[in-house]
């Protein structure tokens, strides 16, 4: 409320969607990037668009679609013609992939969206030949695929376990033992190809992910926060009361190291998909505003019924 409301709704009246609305598809540009670091200068718009249905994306053209200004609104049809690519491991069931697979890719969007309330989604409604999808069990699908990829990795790296497991773009140290910025890879996926970067755990991966697989990720945070370093400290946990994050970034124990970088991106979402988990609270909050109201009638989506 108050002065953080205002700010909020109007950069969200302020922002034009159909600005961004530049390439050959039709789809919403990366960003507009100005040439001299001055913002209201010169610039241009990026030559890459969002058109996967994953992470960012379908976040993005729900806050499109739900725009106050209807000259700026994007067009609600836009957010079902997002690629949906269906893919399985194995003899797992199929489900819409993301890019590389990362675990962040399938639930950024959830932190704020309640997919929950609305089940199976309809693009025939638009005239898009999409296959219909219920994300939640499209996630909870992703999360325990993930999982027993990196299950199934045990034997290459140290950091995996029944219970240790969760690729996301973190801070971290590689296979090389160098420290980084990461961003693994991980089948199914739509660029097929597995990028371990030494197995590096991100915990804030399977922490977001108590939104889908509460059992699963509670035990993952249990295993991380039962690590240790050979003094018996803590390897990858920081405690709060004494000015910790709690969960480290990342830690890799082929090297036996963790990384203490904050990163908001990263804890931001652990935060918002484990509160979800337990009360619902920002699924409530977010979804009650004007423009998530606005986005949910434009895009047709019913109650769900059980």
């Amino acid at each position: 409320g108050g002065e953080t409301a205002k700010l909020v709704a109007d950069l969200a009246d302020a922002t034009n969607w159909r600005a961004y609305d530049v390439s050959e598809k039709g789809f919403i540009s990366f960003g507009w990037r100005p040439t001299e670091r001055v913002l209201s200068g010169p610039g241009d718009f990026r030559p890459w668009d969002w058109h996967l249905a994953s992470d960012e994306e379908r976040l993005v053209y729900f806050l499109a679609a739900g725009s106050g200004q209807e000259s700026f609104a994007g067009d609600p049809r836009d957010y079902y013609r997002l690629e949906r690519h269906v893919k399985r491991s194995g003899d797992g069931p199929p489900y819409v992939v993301s890019w590389n697979g990362s675990m962040f890719t399938y639930f950024f969007s959830h932190c704020w969206i309640d997919y929950r309330s609305y089940g199976v989604d309809d693009p025939q409604a638009f005239d898009v030949e999409q296959t219909p999808v219920d994300w939640v069990e499209n996630s909870r699908r992703a999360t325990l695929t993930h999982r027993r990829q990196c299950q199934r990795a045990q034997g290459k790296f140290a950091s995996f376990s029944t219970d240790r497991w969760g690729l996301a773009p973190c801070m971290g140290v590689n296979g090389e033992g160098r420290l980084g910025y990461l961003v693994q890879a991980v089948r199914p996926s739509v660029m097929d190809a597995d990028q371990w970067d030494g197995g590096t755990i991100a915990p804030y991966a399977a922490g977001a992910a108590l939104m889908f697989t509460p059992q699963e990720s509670m035990a993952a945070l249990h295993a991380f926060r039962a690590l240790s370093t050979a003094e018996g400290l803590p390897l990858a946990f920081r405690d709060p009361a004494g000015g910790g994050y709690g969960m480290a970034d990342s830690f890799n124990l082929d090297f036996g190291v963790a990384c203490d970088d904050n990163v908001a991106i990263d804890v931001g979402p652990f935060l918002l998909g484990m509160e979800n988990s337990r009360t619902g609270l920002v699924w409530k909050l977010f979804m009650r505003h004007p423009v998530a109201q606005r986005a949910v009638g434009r895009l047709r989506w019913r109650p769900w019924i059980d």
